[in-house]
């Protein structure tokens, strides 16, 4: 299994495999912006072959996606920059200095000390690095947070609380330094957490506690943006702080509307 990784500064992009050159899996990314833009492999055989001259099909799309099979000439991948928006360094097609990056001394030994491991490429021996990557095992934390709501709806997870803590508190000083759609993906998570730990604590009677859960969960889902996915995650978030809420009222105390939203703080 390919590993996927998160490129650019802080991760802003991906998650992409790594090709033999060392640069993104050119394919992935073009299907990846295909996407986004909301254009069908059909509709972008037709703009790339009336811009190039020549005639191409969806069918050669699919293929150039899956198996790698993007055009190295220059001219034809600023094309597909063009009609896709795709940011060049990710195509190889970016000038030195508009993608260079070098992570400070501090930068390095904080991802260092949250387990994010950061790779460069270099151009030569003395030149600036021309992408800087980000190895995060975010499929590990997912099967975790699986597992726990499985758990859950077993009702099994009274004792994986202080693992969720951990799990959150690990990812949280990567989550504030990321950037795009690393960022997005550890907000996206720590949200799953932060809800399952609300539900926990609200189950076992710890209002506060589980509210303070549930209001993180919200901020971390207003972090992700606004597109239909992000709003469907903000309003679960925001039901699930209704039912605490709901629940301390009518079993605890008057519940207070503002605590602190930080993960290394709960």
């Amino acid at each position: 299994m390919k590993e996927m990784l998160f490129w650019g500064e802080r991760g802003k992009y991906g998650p992409f495999s790594c090709q033999e050159d060392g640069w993104p899996n050119a394919g992935e990314v073009i299907r990846y912006y295909r996407k986004k833009q909301g254009i069908s492999a059909g509709e972008l055989a037709k703009i790339y072959g009336d811009a190039t001259g020549v005639h191409v099909t969806a069918r050669w799309i699919f293929k150039m996606e899956q198996h790698d099979k993007v055009p190295t000439d220059i001219t034809r991948r600023q094309i597909l920059i063009k009609i896709l928006d795709i940011p060049p360094a990710l195509l190889g097609l970016a000038s030195l200095g508009a993608v260079a990056y070098r992570p400070t001394a501090a930068t390095e030994e904080s991802r260092v000390s949250t387990s994010t491991s950061v790779t460069v490429s270099n151009n030569t021996n003395t030149a600036p690095p021309v992408l800087v990557y980000t190895s995060l095992d975010l499929e590990w934390y997912s099967k975790e947070a699986r597992l726990f709501w499985k758990l859950h709806y077993a009702q099994t997870a009274q004792d994986v609380l202080a693992d969720l803590v951990t799990y959150m508190n690990n990812l949280a000083p990567i989550q504030r330094d990321a950037k795009g759609n690393l960022k997005r993906s550890i907000s996206e998570l720590m949200n799953s957490y932060a809800r399952l730990a609300a539900t926990i604590q609200r189950d076992g009677g710890n209002f506060k506690q589980a509210y303070i859960f549930a209001n993180e969960g919200v901020h971390l889902a207003k972090e992700m943006g606004n597109d239909p996915y992000a709003l469907q995650i903000i309003a679960a978030s925001q039901y699930t702080r209704g039912v605490v809420n709901l629940a301390w009222g009518a079993f605890g105390n008057h519940v207070k509307h503002r605590y602190p939203l930080c993960a290394s703080r709960l």
